[in-house]
């Protein structure tokens, strides 16, 4: 059997978007491999607030929400407005994540919760995915140091993608319902420190601690708004260009695992699979349970041709999210290589059972995964 992933296979499997395939290599040894889907959703990331949306419970599109956060000079306008940015995020998910959920029908909703997402974060996730957000201009009230900034986000209508859609692309709604979670987790720490210097009696002192505490939520939720920014662009962005702005996000949050796997995809797509392998183990050392990781890691040890190794990084990653029809591609991709002809057709079927037959439709046109 030949040493490459036929065309066909290589159009089928990962030829829609999110799946980005990887180029070839080329000398003794050749393979073809590929690397996960690199999309996220396309948000920022901040706290909770006053929102405002539709009264009747559903996740309609242009539905606004509002969040304000105070300053002063301690605090200062930019990290307030970034700070009520994701407030109005985080009420428009949730808002949009409950509608979902409650549209849901037994079935879908039984699929879904198979995901490995806890919770409305599954939800969330779904509408991270589904629903694109316009930013409204931010609004200031009264000055220095009693100051108000108020930020708006609308819900766009989705871009044609239905959820069966969204769940069938499982990756995307695992890295949606983190990102929503990540975005809660910041911003109630810069909440609890902001606090505190906004309180702060005249002539007090000002908390040392606290203030490290506020520009370290800041550094991540500036980081986190430029991975938004990529993000919004589609998956299309140059990876030199996007390597640039992976850098600068990096560098003010250096120990976000979402942005280092992000990044070890796109170090991938810059034919680095050794720094997409570093990358992908730093995301691991502070999430060891992020099954998408694990996925960046195996395809990272893919392309340096050890498919061994990678075969067993995909399988941890369906491990964690046996129901995610995404690994379970990437890893009968590893068993190609290998000539684990069986192993590669389980997964298949496997895929199939969960909603993605473009692998197995492949397999049995090409004679490999014969009909059981």
């Amino acid at each position: 059997m030949s040493p490459y992933l036929p065309e066909g296979f290589r159009q089928s499997v990962y030829g829609a978007a999110p799946r980005t395939p990887l180029p070839r290599r080329t000398g003794a040894g050749r393979y073809v491999s590929f690397v996960f889907a690199v999309l996220l959703c396309h948000v920022p990331l901040l706290p909770f607030s006053t929102a405002q949306g539709g009264e009747n419970g559903k996740a309609e599109a242009g539905a606004a929400f509002t969040a304000s956060r105070s300053f002063n000079a301690a605090v200062g306008r930019d990290r307030a407005e970034a700070a009520a940015l994701a407030a109005a995020l985080s009420a428009a998910y949730g808002h949009a994540g409950r509608a979902l959920s409650g549209e849901m029908v037994p079935d879908f909703r039984e699929a879904a919760e198979r995901l490995g997402i806890p919770g409305e974060t599954l939800f969330e996730g779904l509408a991270c995915v589904h629903f694109p957000v316009r930013r409204l201009c931010a609004r200031v009230e009264g000055i220095t140091p009693d100051g108000l900034v108020t930020v708006g986000v609308v819900l766009e209508s989705p871009a044609g993608a239905s959820l069966a859609y969204a769940l069938k692309n499982a990756d995307r709604v695992e890295a949606g319902g983190r990102l929503v979670a990540r975005l809660r987790a910041v911003s109630a720490r810069y909440d609890a420190a902001a606090d505190k210097l906004l309180g702060r009696a005249p002539g007090e002192p000002e908390d040392e601690e606290a203030a490290r505490e506020v520009q370290w939520a800041t550094d991540r939720l500036n980081a986190l708004e430029i991975l938004r920014d990529i993000l919004s662009g589609g998956a299309e962005d140059e990876p030199r260009l996007m390597e640039e702005r992976l850098t600068e996000a990096l560098r003010l949050a250096p120990d976000d695992p979402l942005l280092l796997t992000l990044s070890a995809g796109n170090r991938l797509l810059l034919d680095s699979p050794a720094a997409a392998l570093e990358q992908a183990d730093a995301a691991l050392a502070l999430a060891p349970d992020f099954a998408r990781a694990h996925d960046a890691r195996g395809a990272a040890l893919l392309r340096q041709g050890l498919p061994a190794l990678a075969a067993d990084s995909f399988g941890r990653a369906v491990a964690l999210a046996p129901d995610n029809p995404v690994y379970l591609l990437h890893r009968a991709s590893a068993y190609f290589v290998l000539k684990e002809n069986e192993e590669m057709c389980a997964d298949f079927r496997a895929a199939c059972a969960l909603g993605d037959c473009d692998g197995l439709a492949w397999g049995a046109g090409d004679g490999r995964c014969p009909a059981q």
